[in-house]
């Protein structure tokens, strides 16, 4: 189910799945991930794509760097996959202000036409950086890794 507010910030994740009367130590939070891009169509398909992870990862979707920004100070992530070309807030700019503001999420940068710049300034805030185009199984493949090398315990379960 996706849930869009007046931030362009679209919500997607399964419903709960754990049994009726089931104690909340029982049902495990899934890991959180927030993709950011200032392409609505990319969003939307990535969206799309990831629908069948809705059962494992609750996914936000944010339209540019600015909105990504502040849904990481409004809410933790476990994971982001942002887009490196973006006006306003760019992917470096979004990911080293994530590395310092909340350094236990998983930073990813796709990145199709960086200039070089672009990457010296970014590098040293991710943790992976997969070039654009790439197919979804490899996103998946490059998230799955990233959260079993970096994520202990998914966000908002300190």
């Amino acid at each position: 189910m996706g849930l869009v507010d007046s931030a362009s910030v679209i919500t997607t994740s399964a419903p709960d799945s754990a049994p009726k009367g089931a104690a909340e130590t029982d049902v495990r939070p899934r890991t959180r991930i927030l993709f950011v891009d200032d392409e609505a169509q990319i969003l939307t398909g990535l969206r799309n794509l990831f629908r069948k992870d809705r059962q494992r990862w609750d996914m936000v979707f944010a339209l540019g760097g600015r909105r990504g920004l502040d849904a990481v100070r409004e809410q933790r992530f476990d994971v982001v996959v942002s887009d490196m070309q973006m006006p306003e807030v760019d992917g470096a700019m979004l990911l080293t202000t994530i590395k310092e503001e909340s350094p236990s999420t998983v930073r990813i940068m796709l990145s199709g036409f960086a200039d070089d710049e672009s990457l010296v300034r970014a590098r040293p805030a991710l943790h992976q950086l997969l070039l654009k185009p790439i197919d979804v199984a490899t996103l998946r493949k490059a998230i799955e890794h990233s959260i079993d090398a970096f994520v202990g315990t998914p966000a908002g379960r300190d």
